[in-house]
């Protein structure tokens, strides 16, 4: 029963790093002769990503919340310890 509520509060990540992104735009994305890669570089590294960091972000924070709601409704207020650390 405990490995089920500890594998509950595994939540997603994502990462990417814009680093090469962000020198390219602050040299001038004019540079980049071909506009449907440059339209792309764009969309991802402006819109999508960001929009799937906040996504990713909400799901967890949504997600946590309803573990600990399930939690609490299967182990009444005891507080338990998983790997040393209180999950309740």
């Amino acid at each position: 029963m405990i490995q089920l509520i500890e594998q509950t509060a595994e939540g997603f990540t994502q990462r990417y790093t814009s680093g090469p992104y962000e020198a390219i735009k602050s040299n001038g994305l004019d540079k980049i002769k071909n506009d449907s890669l440059r339209a792309l570089l764009i969309e991802n590294y402006d819109e999508r990503l960001p929009a799937q960091m906040v996504f990713i972000k909400y799901i967890n924070e949504s997600c946590d919340q309803r573990i600990d709601e399930a939690r609490k409704a299967l182990v009444g207020s005891k507080i338990i310890s998983i790997k040393g650390k209180p999950v309740i």
